[in-house]
């Protein structure tokens, strides 16, 4: 049997087992938005997934920190290296409990651009910022639905909880913690 013989063969036979055991994606097939999923808060969201994790959380949705982080930092250890290009680069990973939906939504998240226990943090000399996408929402851990258990003040008419991409004053806090 010729080289080009052998060749067919095993190309007819590849081409036999690719189409024997067609591909699935794993997990659910719904893409749809459920109803109501548009109002619920970046946080209310974070926190649902969050439930009955095994891990130490703050707030239920930060890891306790170990290093990294914007707390008060002594030893120049809580942050990440800036990469090469003068980026910092933060690695992470979903989990692939998420649907794909889900997973859609966070990563959009984190491409846009960029807890309620008391810490003793280093706000960079900026204000406080209702519009920040790390801000709780308004009905944040609330027992009873439609009941608020943040209100703003003085103004408590102004939103907060947005979940649509990160503020100015989040982008310039993130900017002065990296010096960029």
């Amino acid at each position: 049997m010729g080289l080009v013989t052998k060749a067919s063969l095993l190309l007819l036979l590849l081409l036999g087992l690719s189409q024997a055991f067609p591909v699935e994606e794993e997990g659910p097939q719904e893409e749809e938005t459920q109803e109501g999923e548009d109002t619920v808060d970046l946080t209310t969201r974070i926190l649902s997934a969050n439930n009955g994790s095994e891990e130490m959380l703050l707030g239920g949705d930060i890891l306790v920190p170990k290093d990294r982080n914007a707390m008060k930092c002594w030893y120049n250890s809580c942050q990440w290296g800036k990469a090469s290009n003068g980026y910092v680069v933060i690695p992470y990973v979903i989990g692939r409990e998420f649907t794909s939906y889900e997973r859609g939504t966070i990563e959009g998240a984190m491409r846009s651009a960029y807890n309620f226990q008391k810490q003793d943090t280093n706000n960079l000399n900026t204000p406080y910022d209702y519009s920040s996408i790390m801000h709780y929402g308004r009905y944040a851990f609330a027992v009873a639905s439609g009941r608020e258990t943040i209100t703003p003040i003085p103004n408590p008419n102004v939103q907060i909880g947005q979940r649509q991409g990160m503020s100015s004053w989040d982008i310039r806090r993130i900017n002065l913690l990296y010096r960029c």
